[in-house]
């Protein structure tokens, strides 16, 4: 059983390093709706497809200072993990072309050829793949999106998902269209590190990560949303701050749990001090806890003997 095994792994391991394998998706042409990307060949292994590209442009234009270039430096192959295929992890291998830069002022002399179109900037995944990780992220424990990625056939650690959340909150539309809100901190790291988050309360989504939970950083949310008239929050002083410094005339709804919390924290002083007045006016003395337990055992027994004569009575 243990040969089987390793015969099998050899041959799995042949197939992923031959890009004209021959399987089920050998005749398969993959349209990523790019232009300037060609398909040169696909190698298919056990759960996995590794599609190889290219890129079809003559030159490209430096990142740095813009200026077009045709000389070519060197190749290098770029790694992109995409969506799955038919429950095949997929993989692109994109073979990308170096050039040099002939601005004399720009201060990079060699760039590679960009693929903003595609991932970002030293980004193992495409933008649909971080797409897919951020929306489970955000509704999900860090472990518990990493596992439940791997039903999808994207590979990324707590780590990594954490990590894509921060990223997305850097970039937070500068306007929406939402009245009605709610606030709340989250633990990035937890008893460490801790952020914010705004929900729209009618959609139940999430519009906007902030870098902390200080008031600042809901300051400069707030000034770029003027329109909110209904905001959900919790007991924190930094929230309430901020909200009537920047929107005073909001409405502010404390959420369930605190106003449940509100609600006990009045009653019990008010409920002590009826305890009090009634007790002075008393001719005798609350009992103790010991003679109170024994009173009500003693009530309990009485009940269960009355009941009993009830039922001889019957009989």
């Amino acid at each position: 059983m243990q040969q089987a095994i390793s015969t099998t792994y050899k041959y799995t391991s042949k197939k992923e390093n031959t890009p004209t394998n021959r399987g089920l998706f050998h005749d398969f042409r993959f349209s990523l709706g790019y232009d300037n990307l060609q398909q040169d060949g696909i190698s298919e292994a056990v759960g996995s497809l590794t599609v190889f590209l290219h890129t079809a442009g003559k030159g490209a234009s430096c990142p740095y200072c813009g200026h077009f270039s045709h000389r070519l430096h060197s190749y290098y192959s770029r790694h992109i993990q995409d969506l799955e295929v038919y429950g095949h992890t997929l993989e692109l291998v994109i073979k990308v072309g170096k050039y040099y830069c002939d601005n004399v002022s720009c201060p990079q002399k060699i760039f590679c050829e960009p693929l903003s179109f595609l991932a970002r900037r030293y980004g193992r995944r495409s933008y649909l793949v971080e797409e897919r990780i951020r929306s489970i992220s955000l509704e999900l424990t860090s472990r518990k999106a990493s596992s439940l990625l791997q039903l999808f056939h994207i590979t990324a650690s707590s780590s990594s998902c954490l990590r894509i959340l921060q990223q997305y909150g850097q970039h937070n539309p500068m306007h929406n269209k939402s009245i009605y809100v709610g606030i709340d901190d989250f633990a990035y790291k937890k008893g460490k590190d801790y952020m914010s988050v705004v929900v729209d309360q009618m959609t139940h989504m999430p519009i906007a990560l902030l870098e902390d939970r200080s008031g600042e950083a809901l300051d400069n949310w707030l000034i770029r949303n003027p329109q909110i008239q209904y905001i959900t929050r919790d007991r924190g002083r930094c929230f309430t701050e901020a909200i009537n410094r920047i929107i005073p005339g909001v409405t502010q709804i404390c959420d369930r749990f605190h106003l449940t919390k509100n609600m006990t924290d009045t009653m019990i002083p008010e409920i002590e001090k009826m305890i009090r007045q009634t007790k002075q006016k008393l001719k005798y003395e609350y009992p103790d806890r010991d003679t109170a337990s024994s009173l009500i055992l003693q009530d309990i027994f009485n009940m269960g003997d009355v009941r009993h004569r009830e039922k001889l009575k019957i009989y």
